[in-house]
Parts: structure tokens; C-alpha cells; sequence
């Protein structure tokens, strides 16, 4: 993720990442039967970080990448980090049999980009409007087929929520 907190608009895009840390275990077997291998990849994401947005919150003092105040009053950005209790997961599971090659992918975590939620700070009566980062799942799946000197590769990828403005709870 980024972090566009501060006025740097001449920085490298890699000096502007935030590194986060995760735990992943690989398990890959020898040939089984028809396959040359079976694998299998878990993800432990504790760190929730998403792109922290330059907010807005002095008079008069603007970033290029935050909702400036006005008719939404300030600007908060909900983003719940290195919690224990609420991490991310991505589990990918694949196979190799001849010259077919595929995955299958499962990612549990919080929306990088922000949804705006305009109704939470008139129900917590701070008038604010709140970045929030909500809970998604994105399926995938991916493949190469080797023809010797040719490849056909093909990929898909499902996300099952993606919120721009986040009326409910």
C-alpha cells in the first residue's frame, strides 16, 4: 500500500509503499498419479494497512489525493492495521499435469481503496465523512497450457463486494 498522508508528489512511487509483514507457508508434493505436482500456498496477513489518503483536516490546506472539506465537513480515514484479531488470508491451491499448469486463488481482506461513508458520522454525531476500508473476498483462477514453442495463458478473478459509498452497517 501507499502512503499519500503528506504532500510528495515528485516521489517514486516505490519511495511512497509501506511495507507490511505476513507469514505464508508452501506446500508443494512430488508426482500423484496423473500430476506432476500438487501445491498449495496459505497467507497470514496481520498488518490491514490500505493506502493512507493525504485527509484533509486544516482550513485552507489541500492534498492532491484527499476530499477536500466542505459540504461533507472533515475527513477521517477509518484504517484498522496490525491487528491480530482481524487478519487478511489468501490461500491458493494448483496442480501441473503434462503441459497444463493451473491455480486457484482465495483472498479474505479489507478494500484497499476507500469506500465513502457519509451516514456513520452523522450517526456517531461527529459530522464527519469516513474513508472506510470494508471486508471483501476475491475468488480467482489462472492457467498456462505449454504448445512447445506457443503458450495459451488465461485468467479470471471474482470480487464479490466493491464499495465506492458505504450507506450500511
Amino acid at each position: 500500500p501507499q502512503d499519500l498522508s503528506i504532500l510528495r508528489n515528485f516521489d517514486n512511487p516505490e519511495d511512497l509503499a509501506m511495507p507490511i509483514w505476513m507469514g505464508r507457508l508452501d506446500v508443494t508434493t512430488p508426482a500423484v498419479g496423473i500430476f506432476n505436482e500438487l501445491n498449495f500456498q496459505v497467507c497470514y496477513i496481520p498488518d490491514n494497512r490500505p493506502t493512507l489518503l493525504g485527509i484533509d483536516i486544516s482550513p485552507g490546506v489541500a492534498s492532491p489525493y484527499s476530499l477536500a472539506d466542505g459540504a461533507f465537513g472533515e475527513t477521517r480515514q477509518n484504517d484498522a492495521s496490525s491487528k491480530l484479531n482481524d487478519p487478511q488470508w489468501a490461500l491458493r491451491a494448483g496442480f501441473s499435469a503434462a503441459s497444463l499448469r493451473a491455480y486457484f486463488y482465495w483472498y479474505n481482506g479489507y478494500q484497499n481503496g476507500p469506500a465513502i461513508d457519509l451516514i456513520r458520522g452523522i450517526l456517531d454525531g461527529t459530522g464527519y465523512c469516513w474513508l472506510d476500508h470494508p471486508e471483501q473476498d476475491v475468488y480467482g483462477a489462472s492457467f498456462n497450457y505449454d504448445f512447445g514453442k506457443w503458450v495459451l495463458r488465461g485468467e479470471a478473478a471474482y470480487t464479490d463486494e466493491i464499495y465506492m459509498l458505504d450507506f450500511t452497517d
